[in-house]
C-alpha cells in the first residue's frame, strides 16, 4: 500500500512538472508586438504604380520615405511630424495636413497604419507560426493586415484595399 501511495505521488509531481514545462513553452511562443520604430527599404504597390525608396518611422509620430523610383518621382520626400506633412521635389517645399490628401494616398495610409499599431486597442493577432505572424490593425478610416516576423515584431508587409507595402534592410531604433 505504501508503494503504490509513493507511485502514485511520484506520477503526481510528474504530471506537474510536465505541465509547467508545457504552459512555459507555449509563453514563449507568443509573437512580439509589431516594432514600429524602424528604418529601411520598402515596396509600395498602389493605384497600379510600383514605389521603392527609404522609409523611417518612430513611435514619436515621424515618418520619413524618400522615392528612389519610378524615375519621374526620383528624389520626392515625405515627412510627416508635427501633424504636418512635408512633400519636397527638386527644391520645391509644399506643407498640407494628411487629412488634405486623397484617403487611398499610400502615405496617408502608411501614417495610420504605423499610428494604429502603437495603441494595443487596434491591433488584433490574426495568426502566427514560428516564422511570422499577421495581425488586423483597425483605425476609423482603414482595416490593415500586417505581417511581422515573429520573434522580433519586425513588419515585413502591410496590407489594405488601396495599397500593399513591403519592408527590408531593417534597423531597428532603439528606445533612448
Amino acid at each position: 500500500m505504501k508503494r503504490l501511495f509513493s507511485l502514485i505521488l511520484c506520477v503526481f509531481f510528474i504530471c506537474i512538472i510536465v505541465t509547467g514545462f508545457t504552459s512555459c513553452s507555449e509563453a514563449e511562443t507568443q509573437p512580439q508586438l509589431p516594432v514600429t520604430d524602424f528604418g529601411g527599404e520598402i515596396c509600395v504597390n498602389t493605384n497600379n504604380t510600383q514605389i521603392k525608396g527609404s522609409f523611417s518611422n518612430n513611435r514619436q509620430g515621424v515618418m520619413t520615405l524618400t522615392v528612389n523610383s519610378p524615375d519621374s518621382i526620383k528624389g520626392m520626400k515625405y515627412e510627416y511630424k508635427d501633424e504636418l506633412l512635408t512633400i519636397n521635389f527638386e527644391g520645391i517645399i509644399t506643407e498640407t495636413v494628411l487629412g488634405n490628401l486623397p484617403q487611398d494616398n499610400f502615405v496617408r495610409l502608411l501614417y495610420d497604419c504605423m499610428f494604429n499599431l502603437n495603441n494595443e486597442e487596434n491591433i488584433n493577432l490574426s495568426s502566427f507560426d514560428e516564422q511570422s505572424a499577421v495581425y488586423n490593425v483597425k483605425s476609423s478610416e482603414n482595416t490593415y493586415k500586417v505581417y511581422t516576423i515573429t520573434d522580433t515584431g519586425i513588419i515585413a508587409k502591410i496590407e489594405c484595399d488601396a495599397m500593399q507595402a513591403e519592408f527590408s534592410a531593417q534597423e531597428q531604433f532603439k528606445e533612448e
